[in-house]
């Protein structure tokens, strides 16, 4: 039986943001440019991604089904995937690709967050949504975070290829 110790669990859900247009603005348009290739934009449809006016995670997971498009439509810039579980291999789909995104793990109590170029995957811990879901003891749940019992900082800097050399076998306990 093998047990991950690194990055977040995989018994969760877990949503992910892709930019696919940005917007600049000028007094008289709009000009739309892109930012992943068509050919990237059709690996993320084929891999799940689905279109969106959601430019934030949070916002997926709470958006009624009727607003998750499944086809293009007009005025959606960002595509969204949210996950049961193991979103370890979406970050490594993701990686692959080269394409910048934004996550919420693990109900949301981290955001992780890559752009090419970078050598590492940001999370960053949200210690109010954690406290949130586990209301009913705070108290010793701010003590555990406050003495690092929880070995979790603020922010952890993932290598790449923590994602990048997964093994299927590795995700499953």
């Amino acid at each position: 039986m093998k047990v991950r110790t690194n990055f977040v669990s995989n018994s969760s859900t877990s949503s992910f943001i892709v930019q696919r247009i940005e917007r600049e603005y000028s007094p008289d348009r709009i000009r739309r440019i892109r930012l992943i290739t068509p050919q990237q934009e059709g690996a993320l449809i084929d891999y799940g991604f689905r279109f969106t006016r959601y430019s934030s995670p949070s916002d997926v997971c709470s958006m009624p089904l009727f607003c998750r498009a499944a086809r293009k439509p007009r005025g959606h810039d960002y595509l969204w995937l949210v996950v049961p579980c193991n979103q370890d291999y979406v970050i490594a789909k993701l990686i692959e690709l080269q394409v910048s995104f934004v996550g919420s793990c693990h109900y949301g109590h981290e955001s992780v967050f890559w752009e090419p170029g970078q050598k590492h995957v940001i999370e960053v811990q949200n210690y109010g949504l954690v406290l949130e879901m586990y209301g009913s003891d705070r108290d010793a749940l701010l003590k555990r975070y406050q003495g690092g019992q929880l070995g979790k900082t603020l922010i952890t800097l993932w290598p790449l290829k923590e994602f990048t050399q997964l093994q299927e076998e590795e995700l499953y306990i």
